[in-house]
């Protein structure tokens, strides 16, 4: 058992009571955090429709963004910047996903865990921003797109935002402003 880093597309953000209650307290209301949260988490807010249910709230990477056809693209660009030779296992997910999947089958494609980097996972992230001493935890659900190695590593943060940069800078589509990195286990 070691720890991943995971490039991950964020197609669902789940904010829990507890972290609503805390925005609350500090912001009055979630649409004056937003920004805030932005800055916090380097996602794009405008690309997700934001729906409460009952306590919590979900955010929902868009359908004009997240599809199976951009997501064929993002991913064609994202492969050639790794520079692998000739990687058949991602060049049969894109052409699989060249087939017009719908939201809920690329979901469950990733569920499968058919394609080593097409997985789908879920991480729990502090969000800072707040008073002394005060944060919030969001649950990401993403698919994760690239996985690679063990790694050992602390203080982290910055090497992911940088990275997150570089991915929103070297690629065309939508879907850049909604991907992040993570260190999973």
């Amino acid at each position: 058992m070691g720890q991943y880093i995971e490039f991950g597309l964020c197609y669902e953000i789940i904010i829990p009571p507890e972290a609503i209650e805390t925005i609350n307290k500090e912001y009055a209301t979630l649409e004056k955090y937003l920004p805030v949260f932005e800055k916090e988490t380097n996602i794009k807010i405008d690309l997700y429709d934001i729906e409460k249910i009952k306590n919590y709230y979900k955010l929902t990477l868009k359908e004009s963004v997240f599809s199976s056809q951009h997501l064929a693209s993002f991913l064609n660009d994202f492969i050639q910047d790794l520079n692998t030779k000739d990687d058949e296992e991602r060049k049969k997910l894109i052409e699989e996903l060249k087939t017009d999947l719908s939201r809920e089958s690329l979901i469950e494609l990733a569920k499968t865990k058919y394609y080593i980097n097409f997985q789908h996972s879920y991480i729990i992230e502090h969000i800072y921003g707040f008073s002394f001493g005060r944060d919030i935890r969001v649950q990401y659900n993403y698919i994760n797109f690239f996985m690679e190695g063990k790694v050992i590593m602390e203080c982290y943060g910055t090497l992911f935002r940088y990275i997150e940069n570089m991915l929103r800078k070297n690629h065309n589509e939508e879907l850049r402003y909604s991907t992040k990195v993570f260190l999973s286990e």
